[in-house]
C-alpha cells in the first residue's frame, strides 16, 4: 500500500482541512511567541546583571575609597599630634610609640584586622 497525498486532500472534507490548518497555525505560532518571550526574558536578565554588577562595582570602589580617606586621614591626625614630627626627626622609636599609643588603641578597637603599629623612616622599618 502506497501513501499517496493528493489522495489523501481528496478524502477529506474542507471543514478538517481548515481545522488542521487553523491548529497548525497556532502550534506554529505559539512556538514562535514562546521563543519571542524566552529571547527577551534572557536579555532582560542579562541587562539585569550587569546593572547589578555594576552598581556592586560602584558600591565596593566607593568604600574602598571611604576606608582609604578614614586611614589617610587619621594617620595625618596623628603624624600632625603633639610630638610625633620631631619623634620622627630624631628616629626615637620609643617616644613614637607612646605618643601613638592611644591612636592606635582606638583603631585596633574600630577593627579587629589592624595587627600592628609600624613607622617607616627612610626605607627602615622600626
Amino acid at each position: 500500500m502506497k501513501f499517496n497525498i493528493n489522495s489523501l486532500q481528496k478524502n477529506t472534507s474542507t471543514k478538517t482541512k481548515t481545522t488542521v490548518l487553523v491548529v497548525g497555525m497556532f502550534f506554529v505560532l505559539s512556538l514562535f511567541f514562546i521563543y519571542m518571550q524566552y529571547a527577551t526574558t534572557k536579555e532582560f536578565i542579562q541587562e539585569s546583571q550587569k546593572a547589578y554588577e555594576k552598581k556592586l562595582n560602584s558600591i565596593f570602589t566607593e568604600s574602598i575609597i571611604r576606608v582609604k580617606k578614614f586611614y589617610h586621614n587619621r594617620g595625618l591626625a596623628n603624624l600632625n599630634s603633639y610630638g610625633i614630627q620631631e619623634a620622627l626627626k630624631n628616629k626615637d622609636k620609643k617616644r613614637l610609640i607612646n605618643l601613638s599609643k592611644n591612636r592606635w588603641d582606638i583603631l585596633s578597637h574600630e577593627n579587629n584586622f589592624l595587627s600592628s603599629m609600624i613607622f617607616l623612616i627612610m626605607k627602615k622599618i622600626f
